[in-house]
């Protein structure tokens, strides 16, 4: 998919329009795609339980996994 020259859209988007430390995580998320899905997954499935059973002063998956 390509635009036009001039349309200020590129297939490569740059990270330097960004923070030090928006392009800190996005490079990090890169870099270990599976473990940031996992991290996600896991804070999904914690909010999964609290909604079911009610907060219970249990560790959660996301506590227990850093």
């Amino acid at each position: 998919m390509t635009r036009p020259a001039g349309t200020g859209w590129s297939k490569k988007p740059s990270l330097e329009l960004y923070s030090p430390g928006v392009r800190a995580a996005v490079e990090e998320i890169a870099e270990a795609p599976r473990e940031h899905l996992w991290r996600k997954l896991g804070i999904v499935l914690d909010g999964v339980a609290a909604r079911q059973t009610g907060w219970s002063g249990e560790p959660t998956f996301e506590s227990r996994h850093r």
